[in-house]
């Protein structure tokens, strides 16, 4: 393989094991440079430890005071965002209570009308997308039907087929499903 008109351009020295790139346009490093890495480098190598300036004890225990105030400010901070954390858990739950009679209606409704008491889960969660007033995702129906075998386990149960499929169970001859879904809410609370 050829060079390309750059590399062949460049021509490298080295001053104390560094090396420096230069091109033909670059002039050479002024004399006053060299001088001042010569004498960096001779510095270098006598090892000398570093002075460092004298440490108060008024200047350390200020800094511990800070230190300690950083820990209670993030400590603080990560408490607040738990707290947070929770109320946005406790509305989400309200939501959900709430809607869940809504829920409700459209199981039973979608499961009478197709004279069933079994349907697939990925399906009846389809179903109840399509049929939201409210638009809600499959994976949030999903959470309403687990949360409505919490509420009513008597009418609403999961189950699984020989094929691992998992499966919704309504059972549609109960007349008072929606009272034991409205205490079921209440109780909830």
């Amino acid at each position: 393989m050829g060079k390309t008109k750059n590399e062949k351009n460049r021509k490298v020295t080295s001053y104390f094991g560094s090396t420096k790139v230069r091109t033909k346009n670059q002039k050479e490093t002024k004399p006053s440079i060299v001088t001042a890495l010569k004498s960096v480098h001779e510095s270098s190598k006598e090892n000398k430890p570093v002075r460092r300036a004298p440490r108060n004890r008024s200047d350390t225990a200020r800094r511990r005071r800070a230190l300690v105030e950083r820990v209670r400010a993030k400590g603080q901070k990560t408490l607040e965002e738990t707290l947070q954390g929770m109320d946005l858990v406790k509305k989400k739950q309200k939501t959900m209570l709430s809607r869940a009679r809504e829920i409700a209606n459209s199981l039973s409704f979608i499961y009478i009308s197709r004279n069933k008491t079994v349907m697939f889960v990925n399906e009846i969660a389809t179903r109840i997308v399509e049929s939201s007033v409210v638009p809600i995702s499959e994976y949030e129906a999903i959470e309403y039907f687990e949360l409505l075998t919490k509420i009513a386990p008597k009418w609403c149960q999961f189950s699984t087929n020989k094929n691992k499929n998992d499966l919704l169970t309504i059972n549609t001859s109960m007349e008072n499903w929606r009272d034991i879904v409205e205490e079921g809410v209440k109780g909830f609370r």
